[in-house]
């Protein structure tokens, strides 16, 4: 059993799988070490994240789709880049490659994203 001592904090989680469906059906699994952050720098982290934009924004009946999923598939891999310390896939850990990964295996994403909140919050990991 580990001691617990405060003040002590890690640097990353322990290692995870991070589990989700394929697109074919099969098992998909991103095996990832997370950066650590107490609960209250988790929500420093999407304060800066999910701060107001300036850019204006349009119009109802203007909306350009691409645009609206560019932007999504974009901050999904910025907000993985700044919670992923490292991974185990064969492609190098960067934004191109987490962007990649957020536009063709979106459910990948979603899996990463709760697992890194789950771990944040609620001090659990994996799926």
């Amino acid at each position: 059993m580990a001691k617990i001592k405060l003040g002590n904090k890690p640097k990353v989680f322990k290692s995870i799988n991070a589990k989700f469906v394929m697109p074919d059906g099969e098992e998909g699994i991103v095996p990832v070490v997370f950066k650590y952050r107490t609960q209250k720098e988790y929500g420093i982290y999407l304060n800066s994240l999910y701060k107001e934009s300036d850019e204006p924004k349009p119009e109802a009946d203007q909306i350009n789709f691409e645009l609206l999923f560019g932007k999504n598939v974009g901050k999904a891999a910025e907000m993985l880049i700044e919670a992923i310390d490292s991974w185990g896939l064969d492609e190098e850990l960067s934004f191109a490659t987490m962007e990649a990964l957020a536009d063709e295996l979106p459910a990948a994403i979603v899996s990463l994203h709760s697992a890194y909140r789950l771990a944040c919050v609620e001090g659990r990991l994996g799926n």
